[in-house]
C-alpha cells in the first residue's frame, strides 16, 4: 500500500515537473517575440515581426522579399543572440516569410441617379434650403408638442430636397397639384387617379 501511494506520489510530482517546464518554456518563447527588436536591432524590427514559435521554430513576417532574405543571411547570428537572451534551444530555428498588403482601394463613386430612382440620403442631405425654406421649417417646428415638431419639420424638408433634387433631374411640376411628374401625361398619377379626375 505504501509503495502504491509513493508512486502515485511520484507520477504527481513528475506530472507537475513536465507542466512546469511546459509553462516555462512557453515563457520563454514570448520573451523570444517579446525581446525582437533587441535581438535585429531597431531598423529591421521596424520591417519584422514575429508572429509565432512553434516547436523551437520562430515564424517571421517581413515587410517584402528583401527584407526577409536580408534577415534570412543574418540567420546565425539572429539564433546565438536568441540562445544569449533566453536561453539555449528555446529558438532552434527561423523561418522569414515576406507579407504581401494590399493597398487601399479608393471608394467606388456613388452611381448617378436615373430620373425614376430614389435619392440616397446624401444626396438629399446636401441639397441646401432656401431662406423660405429655412423659416417655414421653423414655423413647423414651432406646432404642438416639441417632438412631434421636430417630425412635422423633418418631414417638410425632405418634401423640399426631394422636390428640388427631381427638378433637377427633368422631372416637371404637375399644373394642377404642383407635385413632381415625370412621364408624358398631363398630370402627376395621383392627381390622374384621383377621382374626377379628367383624363
Amino acid at each position: 500500500m505504501a509503495d502504491r501511494r509513493r508512486l502515485g506520489t511520484l507520477g504527481e510530482a513528475l506530472r507537475a515537473v513536465l507542466a512546469r517546464q511546459q509553462l516555462e518554456g512557453k515563457a520563454r518563447e514570448h520573451a523570444a517575440m517579446g525581446r525582437w527588436a533587441e535581438v535585429v536591432g531597431a531598423d529591421s524590427a521596424r520591417h519584422s515581426r514575429p508572429e509565432r514559435v512553434s516547436n523551437g521554430v520562430m515564424s517571421v513576417a517581413a515587410d517584402s522579399p528583401v527584407w526577409a532574405q536580408t534577415l534570412q543571411m543574418m540567420k546565425p547570428q539572429i539564433l546565438a543572440r536568441l540562445a544569449e537572451l533566453v536561453g539555449p534551444g528555446v529558438v532552434r530555428d527561423l523561418r522569414f516569410g515576406a507579407v504581401t498588403r494590399r493597398r487601399a482601394q479608393p471608394p467606388a463613386p456613388e452611381p448617378a441617379a436615373t430620373p425614376l430612382q430614389a435619392p440616397s440620403r446624401a444626396q438629399l442631405g446636401a441639397i441646401p434650403l432656401s431662406p423660405e425654406q429655412q423659416e417655414r421649417k421653423e414655423a413647423w417646428r414651432q406646432r404642438g408638442e416639441p417632438e412631434l415638431g421636430k417630425l412635422l419639420a423633418r418631414g417638410y424638408v425632405s418634401l423640399c430636397r426631394m422636390r428640388r433634387f427631381r427638378e433637377k433631374q427633368g422631372w416637371e411640376s404637375c399644373p394642377r397639384c404642383g407635385r413632381p411628374k415625370w412621364g408624358p401625361g398631363r398630370w402627376c398619377v395621383l392627381c390622374t387617379t384621383a377621382p374626377g379626375a379628367r383624363r
